[in-house]
């Protein structure tokens, strides 16, 4: 692949998912959980179809696949930073709620569309070949996000 007459290549990330400001789902909905810990808050939060999908991979694995990129990737090539694996906004959903005591109403608005994802499994080989793949688990990711959210909080409130 040539653009302006450089060889390049590359890196196509997905959902990226960590502790740190962020407007995505999983940080929406950990803001979310936080707001009912320390308010009690009742509004429900809204999210589509329990069953839609996307791929999420933790930023600290999406480093390291562009690192890896970096010292072991070939010019032309397009590399998938994904973790392979679909998850449902129902499974991030019941896993964040799992992480808390609080009462958290989610409202579900949205009729499920089934799987939505990128279907990026194949893809991801390439970046396996190289070395890489995803280490840090997807429950991790969120109770990091949880954690970093709590303590954010904490300090605006305090």
């Amino acid at each position: 692949m040539s653009l302006f007459g450089q060889q390049i290549m590359l890196a196509e990330p997905g959902n990226l998912i960590g502790a740190g400001p962020s407007t995505g789902i999983c940080s929406l909905l950990a803001r979310h959980v936080v707001a009912c810990e320390q308010a009690g808050k009742t509004e429900a939060f809204r999210l589509s179809g329990r069953d839609n999908t996307r791929d999420f991979l933790d930023v600290r694995d999406a480093v390291r696949a562009y690192a890896t990129l970096l010292v072991h990737g070939s010019s032309g090539t397009v590399y998938p930073v994904v973790s392979g694996v679909e998850r449902s906004l129902g499974e991030i959903a019941d896993l964040l709620l799992s992480m808390t005591e609080a009462e958290v109403p989610v409202r579900w608005d949205g009729a499920s569309s089934g799987p939505d994802g990128s279907g990026k499994q194949e893809e991801l080989s390439l970046l396996r070949k190289l070395g890489w793949q995803p280490m840090i688990p997807f429950a991790t990711s969120l109770q990091d996000i949880l954690s970093d959210v709590r303590v954010q909080q904490g300090r605006t409130t305090s």
